[in-house]
């Protein structure tokens, strides 16, 4: 017997129902057992009660977003919208809109991106990037949570990508949930890239419709390179709110510092993980008229001792005469230098713990130390042998779909390190 004939889907994105971020794989599972011109019906049963910072109502946001998902998934608003009063009709009200599949097929068929995926996901890397990816990496940035991606298909090749990992942020003193984008990739043989029909494009505006229209996420940033930013402002994706430098000095000598001296962390150690949380919280304070990812234990411990491909040296710098902790320092050994990739640490202690891991660089036979740094905060590592350079890595912020910052807000608020990058 045939399979029955079916006219009409209804998905209905609802608090304590269906996740709004899983809408990609709802979409195309409806145009695949819909025929042409059949009904879907895209329903927001009860959005979150925040207004946007630009006054929109949420529920206008949230069909705004459902509204092109729909349509990068192959659906088309309906001529004749007779399943909307369909669906006000029950003892609930559903409040939303009516789509027509479309006759023609999309040329990328868009999905989130999940661990099932690996494969298809790790060819697109070593093409776009020319280095391999483990699955242990992956699972690293993604896994249990902690990311989200879109992906482009064509059949079973998987052609652009676009990920987050998720990360606590304080903006202004309160924590708010962010994505730090990564793994923004094309297949370098796709044509359009930089166009409005691109795979890339589709991939990017898909997730942040996703993630920063249907699911709220508030903040996003990223380390794109000058000319990515500059396409992505073009495209409308991008606003740029700031911008990294290059620090370096060289190595000191290896006698002891008469005020300060050094040890490792030990991660077992309950009292070394409160100091590095009273060290976080003096940072906060420093920082509360800014943005900056929370450093606390939980994410000291993933970011760097969970890390499966780097190693990372964690050191406490200590006073000599009390041994309170001034500060954590975080540094990765390269062939001849080594990276201040993060610190921890009230401000005004910058000063020694840069003394201190120039003199680790001397120890550990590099010659020189280096860090990335948001521009703003630069004048905090002044030495008269420092050298500064402009890598070209910009900060941005999206202004695809509302968020409650505006760009102006975030202009020059951020502090960002190598350590908020995901590929060192």
């Amino acid at each position: 017997m045939a399979a029955p004939r079916v006219e009409a889907a209804l998905i209905v994105a609802a608090a304590g129902g269906l996740e709004r971020t899983s809408i990609l794989s709802c979409l195309a599972l409806a145009f695949g057992f819909l025929p042409p011109k059949g009904s879907l019906v895209l329903c927001l049963d009860a959005l979150d009660a925040e207004v946007m910072v630009d006054g929109t109502a949420p529920l206008t946001v949230g069909l705004a977003q459902l509204t092109s998902l729909a349509g990068r998934c192959g659906f088309e608003p309906a001529t004749n919208p007779g399943y909307a009063a369909a669906a006000n009709s029950g003892a609930s009200t559903c409040r939303g809109m009516v789509f027509e599949r479309a006759r023609q097929v999309p040329r990328w068929r868009l999905t989130h991106v999940a661990a099932g995926d690996f494969e298809a996901f790790s060819i697109l890397f070593l093409s776009a990037f020319g280095h391999a990816i483990s699955l242990p990496l992956w699972r690293w940035k993604y896994a249990k949570g902690r990311g989200c991606a879109v992906g482009a298909w064509r059949g079973k090749d998987l052609i652009a990508h676009y990920g987050g990992s998720l990360r606590t942020v304080l903006a202004f003193g309160l924590p708010v949930q962010a994505l730090q984008v990564c793994d923004a990739m094309v297949d370098p043989r796709e044509r359009g890239v930089m166009t409005k029909t691109g795979a890339m494009f589709q991939v990017t505006a898909a997730f942040l419709e996703c993630y920063q229209g249907l699911a709220h996420i508030p903040l996003a940033f990223g380390f794109p390179n000058w000319r990515a930013m500059r396409l992505g402002e073009r495209l409308g994706f991008y606003a740029e709110v700031g911008a990294l430098c290059e620090l370096r000095w060289p190595a000191m000598g290896k006698l002891p510092r008469l005020s300060t001296r050094l040890r490792y962390l030990d991660p077992q150690s309950v009292a070394d993980r409160r100091a590095t949380g009273e060290l976080w919280s003096a940072m906060a304070r420093d920082l509360e008229d800014g943005l900056v990812g929370v450093r606390d234990w939980t994410f000291l411990r993933h970011r760097y001792l969970e890390h499966p491909d780097h190693r990372y040296e964690l050191v406490l710098v200590t006073s000599r005469f009390t041994l309170a902790p001034l500060g954590l320092l975080v540094l990765r050994q390269e062939a001849e230098s080594i990276a201040l990739t993060d610190l921890v640490a009230p401000l005004k202690n910058i000063p020694r713990l840069l003394v201190q891991a120039r003199r680790l660089a001397g120890l550990w036979g590099r010659t020189s130390l280096y860090c990335w740094i948001t521009r703003q905060h630069a004048f905090r590592f002044v030495t008269k042998d420092m050298a500064e350079r402009d890598i070209q890595v910009s900060i941005p912020t999206n202004t695809w779909v509302p968020q409650p910052f505006t760009p102006e807000q975030l202009h020059d608020r951020w502090w960002l390190t190598l350590g908020d990058t995901d590929f060192l």
